[in-house]
């Protein structure tokens, strides 16, 4: 089922501005028990993302009771939502001054297989797809995914479930769909995302409630070099909520006690 502009409805316009030049942005929220996660947290983003590249004439209150209705009508109780709002249609070219925001509401049924990963743990390989400095867009879930959907498909060539991927100039960034966080001891290092990457929702969560777990939080630069000491890994996203890693390349970790602890921790904030 899909809504835009609160209408049920598949079409959009071919001459809208998300399609011909990924002029927009996203949000992807999990749904348990008929109930958005995390939504505050996902309209804040969405609209700090949308005052830097001045897209305007969309209303989260307006998004928030199209939520509610999609859920309603399909009748799935645990669901994956996803928000897409474009600068909608324009003129020919790049510039457009005057569009009005589209929005784009679309449903789908909760994978099941999620659950069963956050036990067994994931595998996981370094992709040769390198992310290019983008230090005015990062943090930005924009349209423009084509580098993640290399990765994707290489992770999917290789069996395997995810791809982290590194900065031209070797930095550990991000999974292709996931934040990534590496354990040393009682402390947590995940990588620093002001020129790469986005920040991700469940990734801030992860950071705000990892000292009550017992271990201490340090955004930085990362390097394989770094990794050699690591004893656990594990990646999120909003929709899998903490994945532990079993085998990165071809290295094999047996435990799973940070990521258990904080599964735990974030339970409610989780599909």
């Amino acid at each position: 089922m899909i809504l835009v502009n609160g209408v049920e409805t598949d079409y959009i316009k071919a001459d809208d501005r998300g399609l011909l030049y990924g002029d927009g942005l996203f949000e992807t929220v999990a749904v348990k028990d008929s109930q958005p996660k995390l939504l505050e947290m996902h309209f804040q983003r969405l609209k700090d993302s949308a005052t830097r590249l001045s897209i305007q004439g969309f209303d989260t209150e307006a998004i928030a009771k199209d939520i509610d209705l999609i859920v309603s009508k399909s009748g799935l109780h645990n669901a994956v939502v996803r928000i897409t709002v474009t600068r909608g249609s324009g003129d020919r070219g790049y510039a457009s001054l005057s569009a009005e925001a589209n929005v784009v509401i679309s449903i789908s049924p909760f994978p099941e297989y999620i659950h069963d990963k956050r036990s067994s743990g994931i595998t996981a390989v370094f992709s040769s797809v390198l992310l290019d400095k983008e230090s005015y867009l990062a943090g930005v879930k924009h349209l423009n995914r084509l580098t993640q959907v290399l990765v994707a498909n290489e992770a999917a060539k290789k069996g395997v479930d995810e791809a982290l991927v590194l900065s031209e100039d070797g930095q550990v960034v991000e999974g292709g769909k996931s934040n990534v966080f590496f354990v040393f001891e009682n402390q947590i290092k995940t990588p620093r995302l002001d020129e790469y990457g986005v920040a991700g929702i469940m990734r801030r969560r992860v950071i705000d409630v990892a000292p009550v777990a017992g271990y201490e939080v340090v955004e930085a630069n990362i390097n394989l070099d770094d990794l050699l000491d690591v004893k656990e890994v594990f990646v999120t996203n909003s929709i899998i909520g903490i994945w532990p890693v079993y085998t990165l390349n071809e290295r094999v970790f047996s435990q799973f006690t940070c990521a258990k602890k904080l599964q735990q921790l974030l339970a409610e904030d989780m599909a």
